[in-house]
C-alpha cells in the first residue's frame, strides 16, 4: 500500500469490504451511529470529525490479521492486529461512507 494516493487506498479498503464479503448495511450503520452520538453530543464536533470516525469504524470491519495458536501451556494464544487508518485516506472514506449513507437517510 505504500506509495499509492490516499484516494487509491480509500478504494483499496472498499475492495477488503468486497472481498470479506462486509454486508453494506452494517457501513450504513456505522455511519448513523456516530451521526447519533454527535446529535446527542452539547458540544458537537465538526463533519470533518463525523467522517474520520466512521470512517475508522469501517476500515477496521475488513482491516488487518488475525492468528490463533496453540500456547505452551496448552492454552490458546490470540493476536489481533490492524493497520493503522491514517489521514487523508480516513477522510476520502469518510466522503464515500457520507455519500452512501446520504441516499439512505431521509431528509438529506
Amino acid at each position: 500500500m505504500r506509495g499509492l494516493s490516499p484516494e487509491d487506498r480509500a478504494r483499496a479498503a472498499w475492495a477488503r469490504l468486497r472481498k470479506a464479503q462486509v454486508n453494506p448495511v452494517e457501513v450504513i450503520a456505522a455511519w448513523l451511529a456516530i451521526e447519533a452520538m454527535i446529535e446527542a453530543d452539547p458540544h458537537p464536533e465538526h463533519k470533518e470529525f463525523q467522517l474520520v470516525q466512521a470512517a475508522k469504524l469501517v476500515h477496521r470491519m475488513a482491516s488487518g490479521s488475525h492468528r490463533r495458536w496453540q500456547g505452551p501451556d496448552g492454552g490458546t494464544i490470540e493476536m489481533h492486529v490492524y493497520p493503522r487508518p491514517r489521514g487523508k485516506v480516513l477522510r476520502h472514506l469518510g466522503r464515500d461512507i457520507e455519500e452512501a449513507a446520504g441516499l439512505v437517510i431521509v431528509g438529506r
